[in-house]
């Protein structure tokens, strides 16, 4: 933890002191506090704590607080501070099955990390402007992976991406904040200018190859 800058330790606090508020988390919050002293041995502890507490409560309170774990690390640092074990023990069964009881509810669908389950997300909830920004990240990083490895070569099909890019940028015209809209149209320019300038040069090559 020590490579952390320190305003990721400010936002570690925000993450602390805000889920101080729900008594079942505790343990959540002593593994962060053991995070910022960079005593991960001991930190791992309070989770495998954390995660016999969790199990014994009913469903919607367990419900309730996975979306709060996913929501408060995911906004607070753009880390996922959601340990393995924490992840695959509560949150993914713990979101797996609600989406499979209730599968026109938005939340679970936020936080699978699958493309289709954000889009449906705001299909179902289209005035919730976290998840639409959820979306348009998701988005840039998929058409991101296609790309990173230009001029060498495209990992992904053109048609697509350029359609979800379409979708990224009908959906960050949506979002509130003006200098979030503004990054991420920025950002969705810059990869369809990368897609726009593979296309030339495999067009080029082609009109070159049939002379």
């Amino acid at each position: 933890m020590l490579y952390w800058r320190r305003n990721s330790f400010e936002k570690l606090a925000t993450i602390q002191a805000r889920l101080a508020e729900h008594p079942e988390l505790a343990q959540y919050v002593e593994y962060l506090n053991c995070l910022e002293l960079g005593l991960r041995r001991q930190a791992l502890g309070h989770i495998e704590s954390l995660i016999g507490t969790l199990q014994q409560l009913d469903v919607s309170r367990q419900r309730e607080l996975a979306s709060i774990l996913c929501r408060e690390t995911a906004i607070s640092t753009g880390h996922k501070l959601i340990p393995h074990p924490l992840q695959t023990e509560f949150i993914k069964p713990v979101i797996r099955d609600w989406l499979e009881s209730d599968p026109d509810v938005a939340e679970p669908r936020r936080w699978t990390g699958d493309l289709e389950d954000l889009k449906r997300a705001v299909e179902l909830d289209p005035s919730c402007d976290y998840t639409r920004w959820r979306l348009v990240l998701r988005i840039l990083e998929y058409v991101g992976f296609s790309t990173h490895e230009l001029p060498s070569g495209y990992l992904g099909d053109v048609e697509t991406d350029e359609d979800l890019l379409i979708l990224a940028g009908r959906e960050a015209q949506r979002l509130i904040d003006d200098a979030t809209r503004a990054k991420f149209l920025d950002l969705i320019r810059e990869e369809q200018e990368e897609i726009d300038t593979y296309k030339q040069t495999i067009h080029h090559k082609r009109m070159e190859n049939n002379r």
